[in-house]
């Protein structure tokens, strides 16, 4: 009841031309600034917030918003093109990174994660359950001690970078990113 009354309260307001929302936390000459040095290389922002930028860790996020898309530092091992997209293969060793980008994977994706890891074999899976592959693929990708590497299978169309695919191998992801760059028959 409470928050019905408010939502009406800032509807009046906003029309009243009274209620704006709340400030930024940055001007955007701020924003552009940033900007210019992600691209000259000079800074990342990371998915989980950058030490980078002034301000608190949703700031990075609306500079997401904004159209900045740069991934954390990582390695490229596959980088090809169609006319359409662009797909590359990334290796990374930001866990927290690599686990968002598997939250973000269709169920044809798991699927083809799941045949290369062999876990039908492992357990009796009849579909992929999130959590169990997660923590496959987090012991797959132990290399040194503690060190974890993921490879993630990443498409780029216009200026949109959506993540397609974690492997904790080279050889699945490399698999999957040649898949999805092939014409489809229908």
């Amino acid at each position: 009841m409470i928050r019905e009354r408010q939502r009406e309260g800032i509807a009046k307001a906003t029309e009243a031309g009274k209620y704006q929302g709340r400030k930024s936390t940055m001007t955007e000459a701020q924003v552009r600034a940033i900007r210019d040095r992600e691209a000259a290389g000079e800074i990342s922002l990371h998915w989980r917030g950058s030490s980078a930028l002034p301000g608190r860790r949703y700031t990075t996020y609306w500079l997401r918003r904004m159209g900045i898309t740069t991934m954390p530092e990582q390695t490229i091992y596959f980088d090809e093109r169609t006319e359409s997209k662009r797909v590359q293969v990334l290796k990374t060793y930001d866990a927290s990174y690599a686990r968002s980008c598997f939250d973000e994977m269709y169920q044809d994706a798991l699927s083809f994660l799941c045949n290369s890891l062999d876990l039908e074999s492992k357990y009796e899976l009849t579909e992929p359950v999130g959590d169990l592959v997660w923590e496959d693929v987090e012991k797959e990708a132990r290399e040194d001690g503690n060190a974890l590497s993921f490879f993630v299978v990443v498409e780029e169309t216009g200026d949109r970078l959506r993540p397609l695919y974690v492997s904790p191998d080279w050889p699945s992801a490399e698999g999957f990113a040649r898949r999805h760059l092939a014409p489809r028959e229908d």
